[in-house]
């Protein structure tokens, strides 16, 4: 992908399930923050795993991490989640302005959907790996 405006790339990189990132995705996510400055959206993931994140000499250009809990949070009334999810979506994405936003999935989740749409619409390319759970 080429970098049009003078700003560095930004990935945006949503954990989807704790169990597909902790299987799959973190390695991809490793590789990405070696080079890229990059915003995880998080699940709620194990102590272990919370430290990994925390470390910069694992993941140097991890900037934040931001709670999303579409899989790990209370579960709501499914409009009030809906509405909860599209909101976080569009304001992540209007506050971050990423190049790049990389999920494990495109079409089984509301926030996964909403995020890709919301990326599209400032001009963001956008990825969904297909997790293994091996």
């Amino acid at each position: 992908m080429e970098n049009t405006d003078k700003r560095p790339i930004k990935i945006l990189f949503y954990t989807f399930t704790p169990r597909a990132f902790r299987a799959t995705l973190i390695g991809h996510l490793y590789e990405i923050c070696e080079k890229y400055p990059t915003i995880l959206l998080a699940e709620k993931l194990d102590e272990t795993t919370e430290a990994l994140l925390h470390d910069k000499t694992i993941f140097p250009n991890l900037e934040r991490i931001i709670p999303v809990r579409q899989f790990t949070g209370k579960k709501r009334n499914l409009l009030v989640e809906n509405w909860q999810f599209c909101k976080e979506a569009k304001r992540v994405i209007k506050t971050h302005k990423p190049n790049i936003v990389i999920s494990g999935c495109d079409y089984c989740s509301l926030f996964d959907l909403y995020l890709f749409r919301f990326a599209r619409k400032i001009g963001a390319f956008t990825l969904a790996i297909q997790p293994s759970l091996g």
